[in-house]
């Protein structure tokens, strides 16, 4: 491999240099600065190659991250876990736990949340459908676990949201204003 051949050279390139350090001869020492000056190119080539294979592999994070939220996206009202969402998009838990809340500013579990309060309050505008009913079609299992996502996203509860909205459009359609 290119690595194997790299660390060759640099051994041959050591070991002239160890032959030629007692030189005293201007053609010598011209010599040993050759031999310096080819070290450096190999040691500035290796150094080089690190930094683009790292920045090839951020790429790849941010490509597979991507991917990830449009997954979640599309299926935020499925049963999703990190564990799960991690595998499928070739991730361990730990590194989709760092790269997830670099690549989004937040958690998985409040990007999760945040995602689907959006879509229940989509919901409670727009439906007659009980509150336990949207916490179902949200994604939620548990109406308290929706129910405190709801209120810590929108500082109120989803029946208190959905009475403001009602009376809210009241009044407006009540002075010829379309809601």
């Amino acid at each position: 491999t290119a690595d194997r051949a790299r660390q060759q050279t640099l051994q041959a390139l050591l070991d002239a240099l160890i032959r030629e350090q007692d030189s005293t001869s201007a053609q010598e020492l011209t010599a040993a600065g050759s031999l310096i000056a080819a070290t450096m190119c190999i040691l500035s080539q290796c150094y080089f190659a690190d930094d683009t294979a790292h920045l090839q592999q951020m790429a790849a994070y941010s490509e597979a991250m991507t991917q990830c939220l449009r997954y979640i996206d599309m299926h935020f009202t499925e049963d999703l876990t990190l564990e799960e969402t991690a595998r499928k998009f070739g991730l361990s838990r730990s590194g989709f736990g760092v790269l997830f809340p670099q690549h989004t500013g937040t958690t998985f579990k409040r990007y999760l949340a945040k995602r689907r309060i959006e879509y229940a309050i989509t919901l409670l505008r727009s439906t007659q459908l009980t509150v336990q009913q949207i916490a179902g079609m949200c994604g939620y299992k548990d109406l308290s676990t929706f129910h405190r996502n709801f209120t810590k996203v929108t500082g109120t509860s989803p029946t208190a949201f959905r009475a403001t909205k009602d009376l809210e459009s009241h009044l407006y359609m009540s002075m010829g204003w379309l809601w």
